[in-house]
């Protein structure tokens, strides 16, 4: 590989000319200026092409200065293999870099992110008495003095370890882009001694029995009670981010499926709407209790032994019918109740032996409880939510009936919710909060960048949003600090209590890569598929 390096003058004028290092590798050829006019006249005099430097005369006073920068460039070329198109303008400012992409930024919020950031930037630099600094000032012992500043800073607040971790990754990524952009380039970078340690954060979730609160409180406050669904909707929509829950629309639920590109990643997701977010969306359509009146209405078919039980539950016990049917019809409601009375009977003392009576005994199954060795044999289990004894196979009969009945109200129930979300306006906003002729220029099927006005609405609702969060958790007396992404990490909690792999976690929450969910979770897992976990929640909770 053929290299050489010389100083050569490029003339400008008749008497001047600027000088350059000129590189030659493999026959191509390649200048740089430093930035220093020469007459022709001191070049002739004062250049020594053999060592490639200005020779020392007090009648030259500028070859000092000129020397050194020659050195600066000829020293810095084995390190970019000797390209000169690696090495980058000294004087080129990095405010001005900045400042010129963060007005290009089209997504308002990363504009805001970095002008906080590129404010405390400067205010770092004033501390130091300058306005501007040049890419090539910004090495290893600048940055560590950064660092310091951002920790040490009160201005308002001294910053968390993780803000400042967060501002220099930042100020970090600017580098690496106009390095990218071929605009700067380092020899080593800036920030090789600086270790991203993160202080571990405790992310707030609520419990179980909190999530259970607030599905069951009653809110007379029509704004609190929206602010209530609309929470639940995010923690049942896979924890669904507060924006990206503001500016749904109808036309993003299809097909009992709510999919949308998420405003922070700008990546698609998908969400199945459970039964649980049908009856949130029921409430916010003002649908009405559908799917209350189905359970009322639905008829279970129950073998006639359940006979007695039935009708003890209606109050009509003395009128029951001489010719009895082969089977008896009860809505689920009826079922439910009576296999709670039968679990009741199961785990009662002894009673009396049965008789015969057909309006007495006959029809109350288990009269006889079994004796203390036959519980050791039969245990207690777990079948399908319900705590019974294993042998117990009448009772496991009605659990199915009761399971088989619940999935067939569900679907009637779902097809119902999307046949009367298909009526409505495809761009209307799901949860009214913001003022839809504002963004009425947003494409809403497709990926989008708020302009200002937009972003700052849907920021300030967030704010409002927020506030009444707090009343929130105030009247139903929840421990836990209730925010907007609250939701987020309650869903992701729920995730780890069912045991489900990092992947999985991770198209669930939306991120765009595993390293993300890693530092979201920091844990480890296995198995489940995400449409299984929102049935597995309709089970776990219920209006």
């Amino acid at each position: 590989m053929g290299k050489s390096v010389d100083i050569v003058l490029k003339k400008t004028s008749e008497k001047e000319g600027i000088i350059y290092i000129r590189t030659i590798v493999d026959g191509i050829q390649r200048r740089k200026s430093i930035n220093e006019k020469i007459t022709f006249k001191d070049w002739e005099i004062y250049f020594n092409k053999k060592t490639k430097r200005f020779r020392t005369d007090k009648r030259f006073e500028r070859h000092e200065i000129i020397n050194e920068k020659i050195d600066s460039y000829l020293n810095k070329l084995p390190q970019f293999n000797n390209d000169l198109g690696n090495i980058s303008d000294a004087r080129k400012s990095f405010l001005k870099y900045w400042i010129d992409n963060i007005t290009l930024e089209k997504n308002e919020g990363s504009r805001i992110k970095h002008l906080v950031i590129f404010r405390k930037f400067q205010k770092f630099l004033k501390s130091k008495e300058r306005v501007d600094v040049a890419f090539s000032e910004i090495d290893q012992m600048f940055v560590r003095q950064l660092k310091s500043y951002f920790e040490k800073s009160k201005d308002p607040k001294t910053l968390s370890t993780n803000t400042v971790n967060h501002y220099l990754k930042v100020i970090k990524l600017v580098i690496n882009k106009a390095k990218k952009d071929n605009y700067y380039h380092y020899p080593s970078d800036p920030f090789s001694s600086i270790l991203f340690k993160s202080d571990k954060v405790t992310k707030p979730a609520l419990k179980e029995e909190e999530i259970k609160k607030l599905i069951d409180c009653t809110i007379e406050d029509q704004s609190l009670s929206l602010v209530r669904d609309v929470f639940l909707f995010q923690l049942f929509a896979n924890g669904a981010r507060i924006s990206d829950t503001l500016l749904l629309r109808v036309g993003n639920i299809i097909d009992l499926r709510i999919n949308y590109i998420m405003y922070k990643t700008k990546t698609h997701t998908s969400v199945p709407v459970s039964r649980l977010l049908a009856q949130i969306l029921c409430r916010i359509f003002s649908f009405g209790d559908i799917y209350s009146e189905l359970r009322k209405s639905f008829n279970c078919d129950i073998p006639l032994t359940y006979l007695k039980q039935v009708y003890r539950h209606r109050g009509t016990i003395s009128h029951m019918p001489f010719h009895l049917p082969t089977e008896l019809k009860v809505n689920i409601i009826e079922l439910e109740n009576l296999i709670t009375d039968l679990i009741k009977k199961e785990k009662a003392p002894p009673s009396k032996p049965l008789t015969g009576n057909i309006y007495d005994d006959v029809f109350i199954i288990h009269e006889n409880s079994e004796s203390s060795m036959e519980k050791m044999i039969n245990p207690l289990i777990n079948y399908k939510g319900y705590q019974i004894q294993n042998t117990n196979e009448e009772l496991k009969k009605l659990i199915d009936i009761k399971s088989h009945s619940i999935a067939k109200i569900d679907e009637i129930f779902l097809k119902q919710f999307q046949d009367l979300v298909n009526q409505l306006p495809e761009d209307q906003f799901v949860f009214n909060a913001l003022n839809p002729t504002l963004y009425s220029d947003v494409k809403w099927k497709k990926s989008n960048n708020l302009n200002e006005k937009q972003y700052k609405e849907l920021k300030h609702q967030t704010i409002v949003y927020n506030r009444k969060l707090k009343t929130l958790q105030k009247i139903n007396n929840i421990k836990t600090n209730l925010t907007s992404h609250v939701a987020r990490h309650t869903f992701a909690g729920l995730l780890l209590d069912y045991k489900v792999n990092l992947y999985d976690i991770s198209l669930s929450l939306g991120h765009t890569t595993l390293k993300t969910t890693e530092n979201y979770l920091r844990n480890g897992f296995d198995s489940n598929r995400i449409d299984y976990l929102s049935d597995k929640m309709s089970e776990r909770f219920s209006f």
